[in-house]
C-alpha cells in the first residue's frame, strides 16, 4: 500500500513537472549579418513585416554595442559588453572563436543558461569568425547545445558552397546549394526534433545574408542572392540622405579626411546595395518557413521570435565605401523585432535597447537563471511600456583597423574609439572620443545624419552650454567604458550613489558643475587594435560626495600596494606583442601605479580585504 501511494505521488509530481515544461515558451532568435536599419533594408522584406513587425513590437532605438560581427555576437550571446568579454576583434589575439573559448565564454553563454533551465537548445548558421575546420572541436562539449549545424570556415561566407559542421561530425561542404535555403532546412529539422521531444526549445538561426560573399581565387565579392531572387529591385538605390557622399567632409578622425566618391563608385555602390536587398529575400523566405513550421506543430502561440542583426552597415554615407566598424547610426542602429505571447501587435517602442539586453531578457522570460551579473537589462515584455528606471543610454566601442568593403584592414589607419547614444523625451544625442583625440557631439533631433559636429561650439542644447553638456557626456562615457553589471545598467548611479541623478537632465543641475568640471576625462594613451586597459587610462571616475584621501592606506605608497596585491593574486600575463589573456596587462615600467592599484582593488580581487595585506 505504501509503495502504491509513493508511486502515485511520483506520477503526480512528474505530471506537474511535465505541465510546467509544456507551459514554458519557446524562443527563436534570427540573427542576420551586416543588415542595416538606416538604409531601409527592412522595407524590402514584406514577409518579415507581415509575420513579425505587424504581429509584434519594432524597437526603433536598438543598438549593437560594437559595429563588428565577432565582438557584437560575443556580447549578444553573453549579455556582456565587449570590454568584459575581451572578444574585441575578428581574429586572435584579440578576437574570433579561439578567443571566445579561451576566455571561458563557451560555457557561459545563452544556450548553457537555457539548457540548465530545462530547454532543448539548438544553433544553426554562423557563430563567429575564425570558427573553422581545425578548431571546431574546441569547447564543443561545453557549449550547452543539444543539436547544431554551424556554418564554419572556409565556407562561412560562401553562399553556394558553405561548410556545415553537424553535432560531433566532421565538416561537410555543400557545393551548388544556396546556403540560406540549406540553413532553413536544417533549422526546421531541429524544430521538428523539439516538437517530438515535447519540451520547450531555444533555437538560434544565423544566416550570413546580406554579408559579402567570399569566392576562392577572387576574394570578397558582392552578396549573392538565390537564383529566384536575381534581378529583383532593379531601380533600388542607396537612400540619398544629406550624409550621402556629401560635398563637404563630415565625421571625425580618418573619416573626415575621405575624398568624395566618384560617379563610377557611386554606381557600383548602388549595385552593391541591390545585391544586399536581393540576398535578404532568402531570409524573408526563411522567416515565412519558420512561421509555417511553428503553425504545423501548433507552437506559434507559445513562441517568442526575436529578429535582429549583429551590426549595421554604411554605403557612401560620410563618403565611406561599403562597410561597418564606425560609430555612426548606420553602423550601430540595427533592426529588432519581437513577437510572441504577451507582446503587443503592430507597435513600435522608443526605449533604448542594445544587444546586451537580449540574453538577460530571454533568460528572464524563460523563467530561468542566468549568471546574476549580466551587463544588459530585461526588456519590458509589453515592449512599449516605460521601465521603472529610465533607459536612455547605450555605449558603443571599437578597437582595430579601418577596413574597406572587402573587410580587409587598410594600412596606417586605426579605428579605435568610445561612443555613446543618449536618448530621452527631450534630447537625442551622440558623443564620441577617438583614440587620436578627436571628439564629436551631434544633436540627433536636429541633425539625424550626423553632419554638424557641435563639439567645442557655442551652440546650446537643453538650455546649457556645449562645454557643460560635454562634461556630463564624457563622464557618462568614462563610467560605461569599464562598466560591469549594475554599473552598465545604471551608470548615473555610479557617479551619484545617492540616487538623485538618474538621467542626463538630472546631471545638468548647476549644483554638480564643479564635480563634473573636475572629473577625469576619457582618453587613449595608445591606439591599440584590441582591449588593453593600460592603453585607456584613466579608468577611474570621481564619485559625487566622496572625498577620499589620495591613498587609502596611509604609510604605504601605491607602488608598494601594487606589489602586495600582485604577490597575493597571480595574474595571467603575456607580452605586449601577444596582447593579454586575463583582461589586464601590466609591466613593472608602468608609471600609473595609483590607477593600477585602484583597478586591481575594484576589478580583480573579489571579497578580499586589502587591510589584511598591510603589516
Amino acid at each position: 500500500m505504501v509503495l502504491k501511494y509513493i508511486f502515485w505521488l511520483w506520477m503526480a509530481a512528474t505530471a506537474v513537472v511535465a505541465k510546467e515544461e509544456a507551459d514554458k515558451p519557446n524562443f527563436i532568435v534570427i540573427l542576420t549579418d551586416d543588415q542595416d536599419q538606416q538604409l531601409d533594408s527592412m522595407k524590402y522584406m514584406p514577409k518579415v513585416k507581415k509575420l513579425l513587425t505587424d504581429e509584434g513590437v519594432y524597437f526603433n532605438h536598438h543598438y549593437a554595442t560594437v559595429a563588428l560581427c565577432c565582438p557584437a555576437r560575443a556580447s549578444l550571446w553573453t549579455g556582456k559588453a565587449a570590454h568584459n568579454t575581451n572578444v574585441t576583434n575578428l581574429r586572435p589575439p584579440y578576437g574570433g572563436y579561439p578567443k571566445f573559448v579561451e576566455e571561458g565564454w563557451i560555457s557561459k553563454w545563452l544556450p548553457v543558461y537555457m539548457q540548465k533551465s530545462g530547454y532543448k537548445t539548438y544553433f544553426t548558421g554562423k557563430l563567429m569568425n575564425n570558427h573553422n575546420a581545425n578548431n571546431y572541436m574546441n569547447g564543443l562539449k561545453e557549449m550547452g547545445l543539444d543539436g547544431h549545424d554551424f556554418m564554419i570556415e572556409p565556407g562561412t561566407y560562401q553562399y553556394t558552397n558553405t561548410t556545415i559542421q553537424h553535432n560531433f561530425e566532421k565538416p561537410r561542404s555543400y557545393p551548388g546549394v544556396y546556403a540560406t535555403d540549406l540553413l532553413a532546412n536544417k533549422s526546421m529539422a531541429w524544430m521538428d526534433d523539439a516538437a517530438k521531444e515535447k519540451k520547450p526549445f531555444f533555437l538560434a538561426i544565423n544566416p550570413v545574408n546580406p554579408h559579402n560573399n567570399y569566392q576562392w581565387g577572387k576574394g570578397w565579392t558582392k552578396p549573392v542572392p538565390a537564383k529566384r531572387h536575381e534581378g529583383t529591385f532593379p531601380d533600388a538605390k542607396v537612400p540619398r540622405s544629406v550624409s550621402f557622399n556629401p560635398d563637404r567632409p563630415s565625421g571625425a578622425a580618418w573619416v573626415h579626411e575621405l575624398p568624395q566618391l566618384s560617379d563610377a563608385v557611386i554606381k557600383d555602390n548602388d549595385l552593391y546595395y541591390r545585391r544586399r536587398l536581393q540576398a535578404l529575400q532568402a531570409v524573408d523566405d526563411l522567416v515565412e518557413t519558420t512561421i509555417d513550421t511553428l503553425k504545423r506543430h501548433k507552437m506559434l502561440d507559445n513562441t517568442y521570435i526575436i529578429y535582429t542583426s549583429d551590426n549595421g552597415f554604411h554605403i557612401s554615407q560620410h563618403r565611406l565605401m561599403p562597410g561597418k566598424r564606425c560609430p555612426y547610426e548606420e553602423d550601430v542602429n540595427v533592426p529588432m523585432i519581437i513577437r510572441g505571447p504577451g507582446i503587443p501587435k503592430g507597435k513600435t517602442a522608443d526605449i533604448v535597447t542594445s544587444h546586451l539586453d537580449i540574453a538577460p531578457t530571454i533568460v528572464e522570460w524563460a523563467g530561468g537563471k542566468g549568471p546574476g551579473d549580466f551587463d544588459g537589462s530585461v526588456i519590458p515584455k509589453e515592449g512599449t511600456t516605460t521601465p521603472d528606471e529610465p533607459w536612455e543610454h547605450v555605449e558603443v566601442e571599437h578597437w582595430g583597423a579601418v577596413s574597406d568593403k572587402r573587410d580587409i584592414p587598410l594600412s596606417g589607419k586605426v579605428n579605435t574609439y568610445k561612443a555613446i547614444r543618449v536618448i530621452g523625451d527631450t534630447y537625442n544625442l551622440f558623443y564620441s572620443v577617438w583614440c587620436e583625440g578627436d571628439h564629436e557631439v551631434y544633436d540627433m533631433s536636429a541633425d539625424p545624419h550626423q553632419m554638424n559636429n557641435l563639439y567645442n561650439s557655442t551652440e546650446k542644447i537643453l538650455g546649457v552650454s556645449m562645454k557643460k553638456l560635454e562634461h556630463r557626456l564624457d563622464a557618462l562615457t568614462l563610467v560605461l567604458k569599464t562598466c560591469k553589471a549594475k554599473t552598465c545598467q545604471s551608470p548615473w548611479e555610479a557617479l551619484h550613489p545617492d540616487g538623485k541623478v538618474k538621467t542626463l537632465v538630472d546631471a545638468l543641475d548647476s549644483k554638480y558643475d564643479e564635480f563634473y568640471n573636475k572629473q577625469n576625462r576619457v582618453k587613449f594613451n595608445e591606439c591599440s587594435r584590441g582591449y588593453i586597459v593600460s592603453n585607456e587610462y584613466p579608468i577611474k571616475y570621481h564619485i559625487y560626495g566622496n572625498h577620499s584621501p589620495e591613498a587609502p592606506f596611509p604609510g604605504l605608497n601605491y607602488k608598494d600596494l601594487v606589489k602586495k596585491v600582485l604577490s597575493f593574486k597571480v595574474l595571467r600575463w603575456t607580452t605586449p606583442s601577444q596582447g593579454y589573456s586575463s583582461g589586464y596587462r601590466h609591466s613593472c615600467s608602468d608609471s600609473s601605479f595609483k590607477e593600477l592599484f585602484e583597478m586591481l582593488l575594484s576589478d580583480t580581487i573579489q571579497g578580499l580585504d586589502l587591510h589584511d595585506l598591510i603589516p
